[in-house]
């Protein structure tokens, strides 16, 4: 009964996962990048993360411009419509940049 508990069950999906982070790193390039994220290797900050999924997000999920082209997971360099990349980019540095830089 001791070896059932839902922490015993989180730690081996934990283990799981990490394994499986190691085994297709070289295979799969989001892979690569997800253990990266979790500093497993070549670590990336957490500022670095967080820009990724928001630039990830709005390209696949809140901008409409343009055609989004299909991507597997597999590819290494995926593809998305420029005026997309622009518009996140115009979006997102917006309120970054000073004005008086300009």
């Amino acid at each position: 009964m001791r070896g059932c508990g839902i922490k015993n069950i989180a730690e081996k999906k934990f283990a799981q996962t990490i394994s499986s982070v190691m085994k297709f790193k070289d295979k799969i390039f989001r892979v690569k990048l997800y253990g990266r994220f979790l500093t497993l290797f070549e670590p990336l900050d957490k500022e670095s993360f967080k820009f990724y999924l928001t630039c990830l997000n709005y390209i696949l999920n809140v901008s409409t411009f343009g055609y989004l082209v299909p991507n597997t997971e597999q590819d290494e360099i995926h593809y998305a419509p420029y005026i997309r990349i622009n518009d996140f980019m115009r979006n997102y540095f917006e309120n970054k940049i000073a004005n008086e830089e300009y």
